[in-house]
């Protein structure tokens, strides 16, 4: 108990004793025996009544804030325990240093109760000072105190103990902390914080002593906490935390526990600061008593038991005989509570009965199942959403009023909410029974978040160079559940200029059908090897779908794409476009997924009798990309990805070159690394004619050398195999393809924390083009699985101000007259 609370006791208790002495040690008058004339009147007894309440000591906050806080009133009896609450109600308020409450009396009236409050100075200033490492707004998040608020000890001792707290935690354990206070005015002070830092101490090296089962260095991978190493300047790597410690501990255990090990003990962390003059360092020893190692024993599930009680065994992922594993224990244990909850058994209890047999080193489980009654849902209700319809949330709801309970449903409905993104991640489902009428009410308490962002990016690519963008997006619309979203892109190579609109509504008319529309306006120069000057493009799309499973939508489209050529003349070309495919995604994070499986499948009609447009063919578009976590923290991560794709031609109809595949560089939907963007283009593609150009002499219409001004006769470089090709054969020469597979294979693994990862990668893939062209150039048309091979290495650092993706790819067999690697990055910049 600190000081200023029992002087508040002592003062209290005082008050109480002075009041009650008041109360009943007043002078009462005596009564005549027989009253008469000659006599002094009489003087009436005075009646325990409050006849006025009276404040004084206030100059900063009004009565009327005090008396709403009192429970004695006036005309209702004085009361020595009313007023000691009141005292104390008072003393909660934080605004008082001192509080004494007197009673006198009225004679014959009452009594009058006088509250004599000494005030808290107020706060005219608040300034924290010396802090470089850790801007002011952090720090003034954790500091009690505020600026027009009221002084005191103990709200100076819990800032200053936050402020060191935040210190520790970016490992700042040396930081000193002294408050100053001056008198600003009549009961006022201007109060400082001064922070006199000192330098960062970084862990060094852990070290661990006594294990067998782990390396010393598979427990340092168990850690969050590190030993400082060259990225520490984009992480946390190697700064120094308690709590982080203590969580690694658990960590250990758990592993430990995972095989077998139920008697692991780890001593108390021994935690070495070595301070010198040149150098500071933390070293961090772990001392592990691993025991040994048990196996499963008995299982046995008492109790009420649902259906068959051998089948419920056999879906427990412990087995015996195996390795005892207490994570798997407690799986069973959900798996086990699931299928009554499913059942409707919202208060089913299932207690695991752990026995350890040291003698043979087994442990038995045994469940003890109580299921109770079973449960309706009774009302469903929400609170917080200030800005989002209560339709937006009940129609995520898998469970409805009246319905029988159903517990899966029940966290399928709280993924569903919280999938939406429009909340923190607080976000709960508060089960409220009413035991008398066997219902369960839900009430829904929701924190809502920001869904309203503009940002800005300015970055540098090896393929079109300077690049900005800016985008204004705005989740929930109109608290609807809507999103719309403008976004404007520039870059410098091709002159790019793309500004787009999308509004997308997940329930159509209040359904199961989504609507996403977008419309957009393009100009850039032509990537293609055609080179035809400035590009600009409208185009509109209209796309509905429609969840078929929970995790399997059916997705229709269309879409309309207009596009005019600026520098030359060539026909627009007008794409009219409907798609209709299959989606199937189970990734559990949209960025950093670590599990999971995302399907696509799509086929597109451009063009035709009902669609019209310039042209007509057809598109196929598979796309499959799987994740696995190789361990438990999920740290290290193996993705799959494949990409196929076939164009079909109709009638003598032209696919327009820049629809044509292209493989190569770096890209979000996976792409050739090691290659240029672009390169793989089929047999006339541009890698294909770097592989085979060829110095020529360049002849005039007669056939004579051209010189160029010094005389010197005129080299170009030219593809080989078109030598002697007439203009009509060379017009069936198109680069890009008409298939294209595309396999992406990667290691991600952390480098220092979470903030900086390593990749190493493997990629496959080749573009095939019309037959016609392998035989124009007398080449054998590759095979299904005759494709360009690429490895490589990558890192990618995500800072404050934005993410940075190194990643360098070399070529297996490149061929003759081409880079054998390349190196490809990109930088973006938020602000």
């Amino acid at each position: 108990m600190t000081f200023t609370n029992m002087a508040f006791l002592v003062r209290a208790f005082i008050t109480v004793a002075l009041l009650t002495l008041t109360l009943w040690g007043a002078p009462r008058p005596a009564w005549a025996q027989t009253p008469n004339i000659a006599q002094t009147p009489s003087i009436a007894e005075t009646p325990n009544i409050i006849v006025d309440i009276q404040i004084s000591g206030i100059t900063q906050i009004s009565e009327g804030e005090v008396f709403t806080q009192l429970a004695s009133k006036i005309g209702s009896p004085l009361n020595a325990g009313l007023v000691t609450e009141d005292i104390k109600t008072l003393h909660g308020l934080g605004f008082f240093d001192d509080i004494k409450a007197e009673a006198e009396e009225a004679p014959g009236k009452g009594f009058i109760l006088r509250f004599v409050l000494q005030e808290k100075p107020r706060i005219t200033s608040l300034t924290i000072e010396g802090n470089t490492q850790i801007d002011d707004k952090d720090l003034f998040e954790v500091v009690k105190l505020k600026w027009g608020g009221f002084y005191g000890k103990v709200l100076m001792e819990e800032s200053l103990e936050g402020i060191r707290g935040l210190y520790r935690e970016k490992g700042y354990l040396r930081v000193k902390l002294r408050s100053e206070t001056r008198e600003d005015g009549k009961n006022s002070y201007a109060v400082s914080i001064i922070v006199d830092e000192a330098p960062r101490l970084y862990i060094t090296d852990i070290r661990v002593k006594n294990t067998k089962v782990f390396s010393e260095l598979e427990i340092q991978r168990m850690m969050s906490s590190a030993e400082v190493d060259c990225f520490s300047w984009a992480s946390d790597s190697g700064v120094f935390d308690e709590t982080k410690i203590n969580q690694d501990l658990q960590i250990i255990v758990s592993r430990y526990m995972e095989i077998g090990y139920v008697r692991i003990f780890i001593d108390k962390p021994k935690i070495t600061l070595i301070n010198n003059p040149e150098f500071s360092k933390i070293i961090v020893e772990l001392e592990i008593s691993e025991g040994e190692q048990y196996f499963t024993g008995k299982l046995d599930i008492q109790g009420d038991i649902l259906g068959d009680k051998q089948v419920l065994l056999d879906r427990m992922m412990l087995e015996t005989g195996e390795v005892y594993n207490a994570t798997q224990q407690n799986r069973d244990l959900f798996g086990l509570r699931g299928t009554y909850l499913e059942q409707g058994y919202a208060y089913v209890r299932v207690r695991p009965n752990i026995r350890i047999n040291d003698e043979d080193r087994t442990v038995d489980v045994s469940y003890n199942i109580v299921k109770n009654e079973k449960v309706y849902i009774g009302r469903i209700e929400f609170q917080g959403n200030r800005e989002t319809r209560d339709f937006v949330l009940r129609r995520e709801f898998e469970v409805r009023e009246n319905e029988l309970y159903n517990g899966t449903k029940l966290r399928i409905s709280q993924q569903n909410l919280s999938i939406l993104g429009y909340f923190k991640p607080s976000l709960r489902i508060e089960q409220q029974p009413k035991l008398e009428e066997g219902t369960l009410d839900l009430l829904t308490r929701v924190e809502e978040t920001q869904t309203g962002t503009l940002q800005a990016s300015i970055g540098f690519s090896s393929h079109t160079g300077a690049q900005m963008s800016l985008s204004i997006s705005k989740g929930n619309f109109l608290g609807r559940g809507q999103t719309f979203r403008s976004t404007l892109q520039m870059s410098q190579r091709d002159e790019k200029r793309d500004i787009s609109v999308d509004f997308i509504e997940p329930h159509l008319f209040d359904s199961k059908f989504s609507s996403d529309t977008s419309v957009g306006f393009k100009t850039e120069d032509d990537s293609t090897e055609l080179d035809r000057g400035t590009i600009k493009e409208v185009r509109g799309t209209q796309g509905v779908g429609y969840p078929i499973l929970p995790r399997l939508r059916l997705n229709f489209s269309l879409s309309v794409r207009n596009r005019e050529f600026v520098d030359i003349d060539e026909p627009d070309v007008r794409l009219r476009t409907f798609t209709t495919g299959l989606s199937y995604n189970t990734v559990n994070h949209p960025i950093f997924p670590t599990r999971g499986t995302s399907v696509t499948v799509g086929v597109s009609q451009i063009g035709g009798q009902i669609l019209k447009g310039t042209t007509e063919y057809r598109q196929y578009r598979f796309r499959a990309q799987k994740f696995f976590a190789l361990n438990e923290d999920n740290s290290l991560i193996f993705m799959a990805r494949l990409r196929l794709g076939w164009l079909e031609s109709v009638g003598d109809n032209e696919i327009p070159p820049e629809n044509r595949f292209r493989l190569g560089g770096i890209g979000s939907l996976g792409s050739m690394r090691g290659y240029r963007h672009g390169e793989i283009g089929g047999p006339f593609g541009r890698l294909e004619q770097t592989r085979n150009a060829i110095s020529v002499l360049l002849l005039d219409e007669y056939g004579l050398p051209v010189l160029d001004d010094s005389g010197q006769p005129i080299y170009v470089r030219v593809d080989g195999r078109t030598l002697g090709l007439d203009e009509d054969t060379l017009e069936n020469l198109e680069a890009g393809g008409t298939s294209e597979r595309l396999l992406n294979l990667e290691l991600l693994f952390p480098l220092a924390g979470d903030n900086v990862r390593g990749v190493v990668f493997y990629d496959a893939g080749q573009v095939n083009s019309e037959s016609i062209q392998y035989s124009l150039l007398q080449e054998e048309e590759p095979g299904f699985f005759d494709v360009l091979h690429s490895v490589g290495v990558g890192v990618r650092i995500i800072t404050p101000i934005g993410v940075l993706r190194f990643e360098y790819g070399a070529k297996i067999n490149p061929g003759e007259n081409e880079s054998p690697d390349e190196f490809d990055f990109t930088i973006s910049t938020l602000f």
